[in-house]
């Protein structure tokens, strides 16, 4: 696919939001423009929106492609994308202002806030449900043409996933049950609550919308990729009004960097609220890793915060950098947001890219031109660089280009694909999983069962009951023997 890039949509502008000056050297700009357009490319992506922002200042503001493939209408700075769930961190700051205020704690049992509810949904709190650890089923498994009342008399039937506050599993009925508690607590509409406090009351620019296929002026046409057909699809999905707290915020790059600078100055909340609000929540088990609705992520030992959406949208602080980078694009063959952030941190916080690290991006293109050997090389030396936390986008990434060649019935270039992850990561599961497919699906029999055992020996806490399914395969690939 051929990238778009019109000279009237690429923007640079040094504007000063704190009155502080950032010098220029700080970014090489056109080191950025290469690499985004070389990711662009890649990854096919149709358009994009990156801003930086950096000690006050946004430094970059870059407008790229093509908003619609249809009628070929370029990327500018009035279009206007679907967030997905990088909405989250909206409404996560909405509960935080009502916090603030008075109105609720992250203690309150939800049932304090919300009229029927599920008796086994009594010990459920606030911070529960931002910090997906609430143990409530999601909703999305049973589909969008349900009204709310019909959905939670589904959901009052279903088993908690676990006790409150155990561990953390991604569902999206938290956020929706987040609605309804703003709602009841400040007896208005969510939508309403969230554009006066956060944007000012800005309704053109700043909307709500789940329906992919709703059409508003200068919005960005969200694309799925389809490997079979080798093109882009226009997306279906509409999670009605049960999914705007989740996924359903729309607006454009310069009202993001607005609402940033908002925050960063302390007019959407206090310091130490803040500081609250990005404290690590204490999960029974020990082990997960999430912030109060935003996710932590380390990149070369710096840590930032922030959330992504619908793998083609992101947003990131990197507090001790005071660096923030928004992305915003409508469409990937593989998802590369997160990579893409973590790159161009690495080429603009000092203290990294003097150590000219790794990128993300660079092992990413190996895979794709199939030169595994300098692909492993890069990726181990990568994962060397980055100790404290599993490489985790670029692994799911390297796996989805796997899949991407398993779906289009080219099995033997996926189990190359997928080796590359089990070379670097022979311990995550997931890798000798995706393996055993690829094995499976060019009928090499013997492989297959062994990475199938090996991957059931890793995933110790049966993530996702995926060791039921590899169970089942095995019995087929060896029907005559007991496992």
């Amino acid at each position: 696919m051929k990238t778009v890039i019109s000279a009237s949509s690429i923007i640079i502008l040094l504007l000063c939001f704190a009155c502080k000056k950032t010098p220029a050297s700080v970014i090489d700009p056109l080191a950025i423009d290469n690499y985004i357009t070389d990711v662009m490319k890649f990854h096919h992506i149709p358009g994009v929106a990156i801003g930086i922002v950096k000690d006050g200042a946004l430094i970059y503001e870059k407008y790229l492609g093509q908003a619609s493939l249809e009628t070929k209408e370029t990327v500018n700075e009035k279009t206007t994308f679907q967030l997905f769930s990088t909405t989250k961190l909206i409404t996560t700051v909405a509960v935080f202002q009502l916090i603030e205020e008075g109105k609720i704690r992250l203690e309150d049992l939800i049932v304090k806030h919300i009229d029927d509810l599920p008796v086994h949904w009594q010990s459920i709190k606030v911070k529960h449900l931002l910090t997906h650890s609430s143990g409530v089923p999601d909703f999305v498994r049973y589909g969008d043409e349900l009204s709310d009342e019909e959905l939670m008399a589904l959901l009052e039937k279903d088993s908690m996933l676990y006790e409150a506050g155990d561990r953390f599993r991604y569902t999206q009925t938290n956020y929706w049950l987040l609605t309804k508690l703003i709602e009841k607590v400040t007896l208005m509409p969510f939508e309403d609550f969230v554009r006066i406090n956060q944007f000012r009351g800005e309704k053109k620019s700043v909307y709500f919308s789940s329906n992919s296929l709703e059409e508003k002026e200068n919005r960005a046409t969200r694309y799925f990729y389809n490997n079979k057909e080798e093109k882009f699809l226009k997306s279906t999905i509409d999670n009605g009004r049960r999914g705007h707290s989740g996924n359903g915020l729309n607006l454009t790059l310069r009202e993001f960097i607005k609402w940033n600078d908002r925050l960063d100055q302390n007019e959407l909340l206090l310091p130490k609220t803040k500081k609250e609000m990005w404290s690590a929540f204490n999960f029974e088990n020990k082990k997960d890793d999430f912030l109060y609705g935003w996710a932590n992520y380390i990149i070369n030992q710096q840590k930032s915060y922030g959330f992504s959406g619908g793998n083609i949208t992101g947003f990131r602080k990197f507090v001790d950098d005071d660096l923030t980078i928004v992305f915003l694009s409508n469409g990937s063959k593989v998802a590369a947001h997160d990579i893409l952030i973590n790159d161009i941190a690495r080429m603009i916080i000092p203290s990294v890219y003097k150590k000219k690290p790794v990128l993300e991006a660079e092992v990413i293109k190996l895979v794709l031109s199939g030169n595994y050997k300098d692909a492993i090389k890069k990726y181990r030396t990568l994962k060397e660089e980055n100790k404290e936390k599993p490489l985790e986008n670029l692994r799911w990434n390297i796996n989805g280009i796997g899949n991407s060649f398993l779906y289009s019935e080219e099995g033997r270039k996926a189990v190359e694909v997928f080796s590359v992850n089990e070379s670097v990561y022979p311990e995550w599961w997931v890798s000798s999983a995706s393996i055993a497919e690829g094995y499976e699906n060019v009928k090499e029999k013997d492989s297959a069962v062994f990475y199938y055992l090996k991957a059931i020996r890793n995933n110790v806490t049966n993530e996702w009951n995926y060791n039921d399914e590899m169970l089942k395969k095995l019995k087929e690939l060896s029907p005559s023997e007991k496992r």
